[in-house]
């Protein structure tokens, strides 16, 4: 629902170059072993707070010098980009939205999305390298509904480090869903009441068909992203998606 796309797996998917883990994994005994062979094997694990949390002396140690402090933060706007400075807004809630406060060390772990609260910043997205590959925290809010809650640029910033070379991904509001399939076709998905603009990001050089009308969407229609650390270079193409309907598309060569 807030337009990342997620295969579930009952097992430890170790041929996938990006895995999110949430706390509903923390019952496996060989879950630290998994995330520290595929870190090594320069892939990406994402994980949540709530999983940081449960992982606390049972090995977790090894991968990340994190630890939660049971401590809440009421954050209410957000600044990103990677490294020391004063970031880049990213906006504000409409609403003060409550995240666990997660401590850790300057140059182990950089945090690449920020909350602000009381003039003091907090990280929402923690990015952490071990060995070859990449691993990510994400801090999910006390209330993991207010999750739809976060401004737009929070949520592209969040797909653009989680999704890495994915083959598309959107930027959106929340509510707004990707369904992402094997043979180059994707739905777009919006779950608001009112119609949303969409921005599909592809890889450079490849289109965009709409599959029900058969339809190319332009190249007039279609602009360069801003290049950044976190993606290979991409366009974008812009769609309106009416309120509770889809779309289907297809990337071409």
């Amino acid at each position: 629902m807030i337009g990342i796309p997620i295969e579930l797996y009952a097992s430890f998917p170790i041929e996938a170059p990006v895995i999110l883990l949430t706390e509903s994994v923390k019952s496996d005994p060989n879950v630290i072993a998994s995330v520290k062979a595929q870190l090594e094997a320069g892939k990406t694990v994402v994980i949540t707070s709530g999983l940081l949390h449960a992982l606390e002396g049972k090995g977790i140690e090894d991968l990340v010098e994190l630890r939660t402090t049971g401590m809440q933060e009421p954050v209410s706007s957000f600044i990103g980009a990677f490294g020391p400075g004063a970031g880049t807004s990213l906006g504000k809630a409409s609403a003060p939205i409550l995240f666990p406060q997660i401590r850790f060390l300057t140059n182990d772990a950089w945090p690449v999305i920020r909350g602000i609260a009381d003039n003091n910043a907090f990280p929402i997205l923690l990015m952490n390298q071990y060995g070859k590959g990449k691993l990510f925290i994400l801090t999910i809010p006390d209330n993991f509904t207010d999750l739809y809650q976060l401004p737009e640029p929070v949520l592209n910033a969040i797909r653009s480090y989680v999704m890495g070379s994915f083959p598309v991904r959107i930027e959106a509001p929340a509510k707004v869903s990707l369904f992402a399939y094997d043979n180059g076709a994707f739905i777009v998905e919006s779950f608001r009441d009112e119609p949303a603009s969409v921005t599909i990001v592809v890889p450079r050089g490849s289109g965009v068909t709409n599959l029900v009308s058969g339809q190319s969407i332009s190249e007039s229609e279609a602009g360069q992203r801003a290049e950044d650390v976190n993606a290979p270079p991409h366009s974008a193409y812009k769609v309106e998606v009416p309120p509770h309907s889809y779309m289907v598309f297809r990337t071409k060569k």
